[in-house]
């Protein structure tokens, strides 16, 4: 991951979001959604960890956590977490 590029990323999960809710509702989605791009949220300091920062910001920002970690705690211990939690069923 080379970092950048955010909000085209968000504007199209938006953009999927809603036509996947027409699709399978067909309805569109309610309320009104927007998107934000945090220049603070943590990334990746190489070209491999893309996935597993993604699920740690989406765990943390699912039970309102503030986002404060970086590439070392990803590399210590994040890995083992995610692979405990599918192992268990959890996720």
């Amino acid at each position: 991951g080379g970092g950048g590029g955010g909000g085209k990323f968000l504007d199209g999960m938006l953009r999927y979001l809603r036509d996947e809710h027409q699709a399978k509702k067909g309805e569109p989605l309610p309320g009104e959604w927007t998107t934000e791009e945090d220049p603070n949220t943590p990334q990746q300091r190489n070209g491999c960890d893309c996935g597993v920062f993604t699920c740690v910001n989406a765990e943390g920002l699912s039970v309102g956590k503030e986002l404060r970690f970086g590439q070392r705690e990803v590399t210590e211990n994040a890995r083992e977490r995610i692979a405990l939690a599918i192992l268990e069923g959890k996720i």
